[in-house]
């Protein structure tokens, strides 16, 4: 697998400044656009792009149509080649919907149907019932520092896209929040594109992107806690959303962890590290998760931490996220709805090439899982898929 090969090849992608021309076939994609919001309005007229992606690093040129009164949209005359990736989109309410990539994979294939559901906001977080499905803590401990990731994906099971609410000290409209553990520092985001999406708060940090409906949202960040000189340690937790699933995943060198609110379920080898993977469901909000760490002195000469970035999240942190999700039976969703991510401006940007190295380096480990047979092939798809739509994105924003 020649991964430095395609990874040039896709920076060298970015650097073209103008779509090229879609070839001339026999393809024909059909699509309706759905309300999915009781009682919304009629979606007659409303403007859908395709867009199209060779082999996911050359954009073609976007096509757009008109819904009718039904809300339908049809387009023809488009290349059927297997390497051509299509995405439909619509902008309704001032917030950007997208379908899932689409392609031509069969042989003779000629025809693709898509539905895009698009639909009205709210300001009111009782109206979209924000909820985390899963939350997955990953921590590791070296010289008297902790290094933690989280990863968070929220639904919401209302049927309005939750837009935020205005906060009159920030300036802007907060959709979600995170409160983080006293003491937290060094704060980090899997990032990539320009903009303000998340926002320094009191007592955490609070993200910008609306919520839809019938999606998942994932956020993953990291920050640091000192614990040098002492061989106990608590890291408390508070949890602002009822979650329904929870997971910390422990280093296995000679710390002993403990919590009435998470219990050991299984040991797992992830990345050539040994790790306790703790499991608890159903906590309510307002709920703190409790970790009680002893035994720290002694394993101190024993490295199992991430690398400490300073710019966004390095790819270990990504496997991390992806085997935790593996642990629960989840997949990390497609981000295509996830424009522009941005940390605090005391924070730098990750720029797209290392974003793209990184996303094209995790696809390049899940194969290599699936080759020696680590991982089952719904899996594997799922989780291809979905960097796939990262990528995908990736090129759109640059």
């Amino acid at each position: 697998m020649h991964k430095h090969f395609v990874i040039g090849l896709v920076i060298l992608a970015l650097a073209l400044l103008a779509p090229v021309a879609l070839a001339q076939g026999e393809g024909v994609i059909e699509a309706r656009v759905l309300n999915g919001t009781g009682g919304g309005a009629s979606v007659e007229g409303l403007a859908v792009t395709l867009h199209a992606f060779r082999s996911m690093m050359e954009e073609l040129d976007p096509q757009t149509a008109v819904t009718d009164a039904g809300g339908r949209v049809r387009f023809e005359g488009l290349d059927t080649s297997p390497d051509i990736t299509y995405v439909l989109s619509a902008t309704y309410a001032d917030v950007e919907y997208d379908t899932l990539p689409l392609s031509f994979e069969k042989d003779g294939q000629t025809a693709l149907t898509a539905t895009l559901e698009v639909y009205e906001t709210t300001e009111n977080p009782n109206k979209a019932a924000i909820r985390i499905e899963q939350m997955h803590v990953f921590v590791g401990f070296q010289d008297g520092v902790m290094s933690v990731g989280e990863l968070h994906i929220f639904t919401n099971a209302g049927d309005r896209t939750f837009v935020g609410v205005e906060d009159p000290e920030l300036g802007q409209r907060i959709t979600l929040r995170f409160a983080l553990p006293e003491g937290a520092t060094g704060l980090r985001f899997q990032v990539g594109g320009e903009g303000d999406r998340y926002v320094t708060t009191e007592d955490g940090f609070a993200d910008t992107e609306v919520v839809r409906p019938a999606a998942s949202q994932q956020v993953l960040y990291g920050y640091t806690l000192n614990y040098d000189g002492m061989d106990t340690f608590d890291l408390v937790r508070p949890l602002l959303y009822p979650t329904a699933n929870l997971n910390v995943l422990v280093p296995r060198v000679g710390v002993d962890v403990t919590s009435d609110q998470v219990e050991l379920s299984e040991i797992r080898t992830i990345e050539g590290q040994v790790y306790l993977n703790l499991n608890g469901t159903d906590f309510a909000a307002g709920d703190q998760l409790f970790v009680h760490f002893s035994g720290l002195q002694d394993s101190v000469s024993q490295v199992a931490a991430p690398d400490t970035p300073q710019e966004g999240l390095e790819s270990k942190w990504i496997a991390l996220g992806l085997a935790a999700l593996a642990l629960m039976g989840g997949l990390i969703y497609p981000t295509l709805r996830g424009r522009g991510q941005a940390v605090p401006a005391s924070q730098p940007v990750e720029p797209a090439d290392a974003r793209l190295d990184r996303l094209l380096q995790a696809i390049a480990d899940l194969d290599d899982a699936l080759e020696s047979g680590g991982m089952d092939e719904v899996s594997y798809r799922e989780q291809r898929q979905a960097l796939k739509s990262e990528v995908l994105a990736l090129m759109r924003e640059s």
